[in-house]
């Protein structure tokens, strides 16, 4: 009888591809520890009818879309290099600050396509090679108490099966970021006391472009980025939040609330090599919900949303010399 397996018997890898489609030749990278992988599937069948049956008379397989939900810890950061757009730029001699920008406008305006290789270990088949994939959108999220963790929304264009050997897993090299090491300033340099939850999502609104001729994607192409996100902090001070949301201390204003910056930080605080950090900010933010219960069995909460307008920075920073 065949092995039933589990995920014990697999492992995940990734590495940036050339030209959109074709596999990467150097497929070493991981997302994260403890990254689990949903793949989805889909071809698109046509149900074709006539007169005089009422049972289907052709089935079409007419497109082929996949798609696949990648989950992880946090703890390195390269994968800012396909939800913005481009290969960071490198300073620093030992820590290193890779900055990484959000890609906006031009006709080159395009975000960088992975390969991503699943090994499963099986009598026959033991790659699955995704080729084509970009990250639609992504959630990173810190909760108190926990580990930083990553959920991505992947697209991608198709995917081979080989027989390759199964061979030792590759793990995060980096220790994961956990959630006492995050701060928020709102705006930049205003710390934000007591934050219970942080979570914010990037979403990459691409579009699936298939041409006569294939069943598969020929592009995936970005449309509008949205960056929306949510937090909760203890009512402590109402000129802290709730006079960033009305836009006076008075309560509504009649002009526009806005903020110009908000400021996400996540540090090991080691020193020089050891320095381990992910510090993301935000332009243009506005509130756009917050939320309040008055319950005396319980701490009064501030849960807020809010959109930004643009991301003007990544910065991550650690000892690795050069973008694995």
């Amino acid at each position: 009888m065949a092995t039933i397996l589990t995920g014990k018997q697999s492992y995940v890898n990734y590495g940036w591809e050339t030209t959109y489609g074709s596999a990467s030749s150097d497929i070493d990278k991981v997302f994260g520890d403890g990254c689990t992988i949903a793949l989805s599937e889909k071809n698109d069948i046509k149900i074709v009818n006539a007169l005089g049956t009422r049972n289907a008379t052709g089935t079409i397989a007419a497109g082929y879309e996949g798609t696949y939900t990648a989950n992880w810890v946090v703890g390195n950061c390269w994968w800012l290099h396909s939800l913005l757009g481009a290969a960071p730029t490198k300073t620093g001699v030992g820590p290193y600050v890779y900055t990484f920008t959000a890609a906006n406008g031009g006709i080159s305006n395009d975000i960088a396509s992975f390969s991503t290789e699943i090994f499963v270990d099986l009598d026959t088949e033991k790659k699955i090679q995704i080729l084509g994939c970009k990250i639609n959108s992504l959630t990173l999220t810190c909760s108190l108490g926990d580990v930083v963790k990553a959920s991505a929304d992947v697209t991608f264009k198709t995917l081979v099966m080989s027989s390759t050997a199964f061979s030792t897993p590759t793990y995060d090299a980096e220790v994961p970021f956990v959630s006492y090491m995050a701060s928020l300033e709102i705006p930049n340099a205003t710390a934000v006391a007591d934050v219970q939850n942080f979570e914010l999502t990037i979403s990459n609104d691409l579009e699936p472009v298939k041409a006569l001729g294939s069943r598969l994607l020929t592009a995936l192409v970005p449309k509008t980025r949205k960056i929306t996100g949510k937090f909760s902090a203890p009512f402590e001070d109402v000129t802290k939040l709730l006079d960033l949301f009305h836009g006076s201390a008075t309560g509504p204003s009649t002009a526009e609330p806005s903020i110009a910056t908000m400021e996400l930080t996540i540090s090991n605080g080691g020193a020089t090599t050891a320095l381990r950090s992910l510090v993301i900010l935000l332009a243009d933010v506005k509130f756009e919900t917050h939320d309040t219960s008055f319950n005396v069995d319980e701490v009064m909460m501030e849960d807020i949303s809010f959109v930004a307008q643009s991301i003007t920075s990544a910065i991550y920073t650690n000892n690795t010399s050069a973008e694995p």
